[in-house]
């Protein structure tokens, strides 16, 4: 059967990279677009520990953030400082002689997910005391060893690693010098670490297992082809111990001519891949004439050299177009054509699964103690893992459901536009990198302005986004801690009393945790001599004091709470001599008496008729006029003497105590028929000892007020609203019931 001629490719292969780049760029460096940043691994390159070029650093692994110390190694590790490192930090494993140098990482994975784990070696020269395995390091997942790379000498080189995800939440990856022959102070140079969760994808004949050995045409290696001469596109198909299966491939087989393979790839345009393969030299030893070079569309991403075993490489790119081209060439030079070129294996691609995650670093639990201000959460965010080919786009930081949004705050500095929702979500919108939204997340803090926040923790959730993809939530934990307010007193302003006269006012407080308040009270003053009666102050504040005689005293109120903190504030009172009426004048301007009371009569012919306008004085004095306007009064009829009084008046201070009468009812007592050798004489005296402190207005000689008021008993009440009309009369003790409809018929 003829075979069918492949068409040729046109792409360029007669120019080799050139030599001096391999010092500085010999590594498969991350082309601009399609950075993965680090993937899962925290501090992956080292740089969180800066260390000046050229020069090496002793730490602690505990002060490296992310790492940890493997149970019986060294407790501390080498960071070095290199002008042509991948990332500025490097890590030195084996620095020290005699003493086993191994760190770890546990990484969160999900169960049964492929990753790739890559990372870059640079061997360091080998002395009379050791061979080139003295640069070999060992990796462990989940304590399995799954392989040893050696590191080279010359330039740095990637070497890549496919695990699986296993049942736990974390893997552990472990990095170790090799044991025996390590130990040494010797051995490699490692950084640049990547973890990233990965899908297979196809590569045809990857491990030139479908076809038969020898040198045979490229007709027969299915899925590669053969740059050369047509009638000479011929493959060196070995058998052998090979990386994968039996077979492998010889790149040096043509002499004179550099030997160049190839194979067509579909991709997904703007898909991010790693591109993994095994070397060995055929020789056993490491060398120019081991070199590879690999290009992907034209485009050369690195040199790779063969070692005595066969080792995994790789690099990571983006795909352009849906059919890309990977190149396996020699270099060429003298070593062109000498049969000593490297062995390729098992080539392989994975296309990087687009995943976000936020790594927390060992401080994730942060205390709040109230009153604290802004508390600092920043410190507690270490990374921003991005496997996405895209910008990253947002990031939320929310509260929890049961946060009170209205006084717990999460907020971010350097933002001109963030929005804090009435959920107590924070959010953010705009295309940047992971370094530039982890300078914008480090600077969060939260804040609770609450007087009596909820105590308990708060577990503040953080997320990321690119496009469609969102990272799952990471976690810090704020304990709130509230602290005990003290009680807030109202100020009290200064008074007046008067000798020998029942002197009250109202002290109020408020407490933050809503505490019983217990009040005390002192003075002090010249109001107060040793043996005059100390002012006393009831449980709901009532200050009452009645001065034996003239003079000041300054009060000191003190509400303390439940735990025993109190808040004090003071206030003076002068006391005076006060001259007190038993009768005065009542001087009727116009209008005319209202009908007498008629309590057997169906209805009250007073209702609806207008008070007349007198005016009278107040038991002190002062003038009092009937007519206020805008002000509705209760006039409640009562003599000191009278022993239905003395029920009623208790009564009416009761109730005045539980009503607010606002600023358009005023209640006035009226003072009449006074005895003079009554036990309860004076008025004064008897409206004081009841704790009444409101208006009093006194009766003439001839019982004026009783008339104006329309009544010959006592206790009477009437209501009067403000228009002057009257709207309310009973006669006799009253019922708590009848004042509130007093007041409801004067304000109606």
């Amino acid at each position: 059967m003829k075979r069918r001629r492949r068409a040729k490719n046109g792409h360029d292969y007669s120019v080799l990279e050139p030599r001096q780049l391999l010092a500085t760029t010999g590594l498969p460096q991350f082309d601009g677009d399609a950075s993965i940043d680090t993937g899962l691994i925290v501090n992956a390159d080292f740089d969180q520990n800066e260390v000046a070029d050229a020069t090496a650093e002793r730490v602690l692994i505990s002060d490296v953030p992310g790492w940890s110390q493997t149970a019986g190694a060294s407790d501390t590790i080498s960071l070095v400082g290199f002008n042509d490192s991948p990332r500025g930090t490097g890590f030195h494993l084996d620095a020290q002689a005699d003493v086993l140098e191994s760190i770890s990482q546990d990484v969160a994975v999900v169960e049964d997910q492929l990753y790739t784990l890559a990372f870059d070696l640079l061997g360091r020269p080998v002395g009379d005391t050791a061979d080139a395995s003295t640069n070999d390091v060992r990796i462990l997942w989940d304590g399995e060893q799954v392989g040893i790379f050696s590191g080279i000498t010359d330039f740095w080189q990637t070497f890549t690693v496919t695990v699986r995800g296993t049942d736990a939440e974390t893997s552990r990856l472990e990095i170790q010098e090799v044991d025996g022959v390590g130990n040494d102070g010797v051995g490699a140079m490692l950084d640049n670490l990547r973890l990233v969760p990965v899908s297979n994808q196809a590569v045809e004949n990857g491990s030139f297992e479908d076809n038969e050995s020898g040198t045979v045409s490229q007709d027969d290696v299915p899925g590669w082809s053969v740059s050369a001469d047509e009638d000479e596109r011929l493959a060196d198909i070995q058998t052998g111990t090979a990386s994968d299966g039996s077979q492998f491939v010889n790149l040096d087989r043509q002499s004179d001519n550099s030997d160049i393979l190839f194979t067509d790839i579909t991709t997904e345009n703007g898909g991010i891949y790693f591109v993994s393969f095994d070397l060995r030299s055929e020789s056993g030893v490491v060398g120019e004439d081991e070199e590879v070079r690999v290009r992907w569309n034209d485009e050369w991403v690195g040199t790779y050299r063969g070692n005595s075993d066969w080792q995994s490489f790789g690099f990571t790119v983006r795909a352009d177009s849906d059919l890309t081209r990977l190149v396996f060439r020699e270099p060429g030079g003298e070593f062109t054509g000498d049969g000593d070129g490297p062995l390729l294996d098992n080539v392989t691609i994975t296309k990087v699964v687009p995943s976000l995650s936020v790594s927390v670093g060992d401080t994730t639990e942060f205390e709040f103690t109230e009153n604290d201000g802004q508390l600092e959460l920043g410190s507690g965010i270490t990374a921003i893992n991005s496997t996405v080919s895209d910008a990253i786009t947002g990031f939320t930081v929310s509260l929890p459901a049961s946060a009170d949004s209205a006084t717990e705050i999460l907020r971010v500095d350097g933002l001109d536009s963030f929005v804090e929702s009435e959920d107590g979500t924070l959010t953010f919108e705009a295309d940047l990198n992971s370094d530039e939204f982890l300078t914008v997340l480090q600077t969060l803090t939260y804040e609770n302005t609450s007087d009596n926040p909820v105590a308990g923790t708060r577990s503040i959730a953080i997320q990321v986004s690119s496009g469609s993809v969102t990272s799952p939530s990471a976690n810090l934990t704020v304990n709130v801690t509230p602290v005990n307010d003290v009680p807030v007193i109202t100020d009290i302003a200064d008074g007046m009393a008067s000798v020998d006269q029942l002197f009250n006012v109202q002290a109020t407080a408020t407490d933050a945790e809503d505490e019983t308040i217990t009040w005390s009270v002192t003075a002090a003053g010249s109001a107060i001599l040793d043996g005059d009666v100390e002012p006393t102050i009831d449980s709901g504040g009532t200050i009452s004091w009645t001065p034996a005689r003239e003079g000041a005293a300054v009060f000191t109120v003190r509400a303390t709470d439940a735990t025993g903190d109190f808040s004090e504030t003071q206030f003076s009172v002068t006391a005076t001599e006060q001259t007190f009426l038993d009768t005065g004048n009542v001087i009727v301007n116009s209008g005319t008496d209202l009908p007498l009371f008629d309590s057997t009569a169906a209805t009250d012919d007073a209702i609806g008729e207008t008070l007349a306008d007198f005016e009278a004085q107040t038991i002190t004095g002062e003038a009092f006029n009937s007519i206020e306007p805008g002000v509705g009064r209760i006039y409640a009829v009562l003599a000191h003497w009278c022993p239905f009084c003395n029920d009623e008046l208790p009564e009416i201070v009761e109730w005045l105590g539980d009503t607010d009468l606002g600023d358009d009812v005023e209640f006035v007592a009226a003072a009449v028929s006074v005895d003079p050798d009554d036990e309860t004489y004076p008025p004064s005296q008897w409206f004081s000892d009841a704790g009444y402190d409101g208006t009093i207005i006194v009766d003439n000689t001839q019982a004026k007020l009783m008339d104006l008021l329309g009544t010959d008993r006592f206790p009477f009440l009437v209501g009067v609203d403000s228009s002057g009309e009257v709207v309310y009369r009973s006669q006799g003790l009253s019922t708590q019931a009848q004042f509130d409809a007093a007041l409801a018929a004067v304000r109606s």
